[in-house]
């Protein structure tokens, strides 16, 4: 680690009006063309603490917007979107009082040491003395935190990120991390979406940043229940972005998409998950599992722990397919629930 010397960016937190609004057509965008959802992330009408939940108000937009949306010359959260996308959001986005005086003190108190930490990492020295400005937005709305740059004509860039208003200045850190990530490689925007995840998570819990902050962050992993999943589903439907089933099943084969997948699968592996497509949406029980995985057998043999690692590693092979989605929920105290 080479100690360098840089100027600390500004940091400007902003609450206003103008910038709430857009911030809601630029969810819409990602929303729009499908990139949160090949991302991972949840769509749902309301605030849900995890990582991978987007928060999109339920609104009643027109097919005006949604085609204003679509013909927007980029989708960056730091460039506003067009006047009248911006000006029907304006009209029905109700007024909420967001209080950040905290944040805005504790972030205070932290900040130095951040960004001198950051500024000693080789990994971050060129694209920090980049930095002229971090404009903060503070929202109800969106993901923990959304990121993007604007150039100046100097060569100097203005960092514009989205800080949720449920979640703690770790948070706040993650994003201004992700988007010096950014600046240094623009492949981390799409090609590289895990790799910068996994650098910024690491930094933030296994080096010096960890003292700093000393507050955990969330398992991005970590399931989701089938009741979100579920609710997320049904309102992607209401706002017309039903997305189409990935796994079927077509002459005892099963497929994703064109692909035949059987051959991955052993045969009681085979067996459940098979069931569970077929019963999509519906929680097959533990008792409906042991007798897929032991048939006439299932009372001497049954076992919860069985029925857990049979679970675990179709989950591991499904990951091989898609390493950003989960398709297998647990029902709790009754069984699983496949969700396409």
């Amino acid at each position: 680690m080479t100690k360098i010397r840089h100027k600390m960016p500004k940091a400007k937190f902003i609450n206003s009006r103008t910038w709430q609004v857009n911030y809601i057509c630029y969810l819409a965008s990602q929303i729009q063309t499908g990139n949160y959802q090949c991302n991972g992330f949840t769509i749902v009408p309301y605030a849900f603490f995890h990582p991978k939940i987007v928060y999109f108000p339920h609104l009643k937009f027109s097919t005006h917007f949604w085609n204003a949306i679509k013909q927007s010359t980029h989708q960056s959260v730091a460039r506003l979107f067009s006047k009248s996308a911006r000006l029907e959001v304006e009209r029905i986005l109700p007024i909420q009082t967001t209080n950040y005086q905290r944040l805005i003190k504790t972030w205070k108190s932290k900040k130095s040491l951040f960004f001198k930490y950051l500024g000693q990492m080789d990994l971050f020295q060129k694209e920090l003395a980049k930095v002229e400005s971090i404009t903060i937005l503070v929202t109800p709305y969106g993901t923990n935190g959304s990121f993007d740059y604007l150039k100046k004509t100097n060569g100097k860039i203005n960092l514009f990120i989205t800080h949720r208003t449920d979640y703690s200045e770790i948070y706040l850190a993650k994003t201004i991390i992700l988007a010096l990530l950014l600046v240094k490689n623009e492949k981390y925007a799409q090609e590289k979406w895990w790799e910068k995840q996994i650098i910024t998570d690491f930094l933030l819990q296994f080096t010096y940043l960890h003292r700093i902050f000393n507050a955990p962050l969330i398992n991005e992993s970590k399931y989701l229940s089938s009741k979100i999943m579920l609710d997320s589903k049904k309102y992607l439907q209401r706002l017309g972005f039903a997305l189409k089933k990935k796994f079927t099943i077509a002459d005892g084969e099963m497929m994703y998409g064109e692909k035949k997948i059987n051959r991955l699968f052993s045969n009681q592996e085979q067996a459940v998950l098979k069931k569970l497509i077929q019963q999509q949406n519906k929680t097959i029980s533990f008792d409906g599992i042991a007798h897929l995985l032991w048939g006439s057998e299932q009372e001497e043999k049954f076992s919860l722990w069985a029925i857990t690692k049979v679970i675990q590693k179709i989950r591991n092979k499904l990951k091989s397919l898609n390493s950003n989605t989960q398709f297998i929920y647990t029902a709790y105290g009754k069984g699983y629930v496949f969700m396409n």
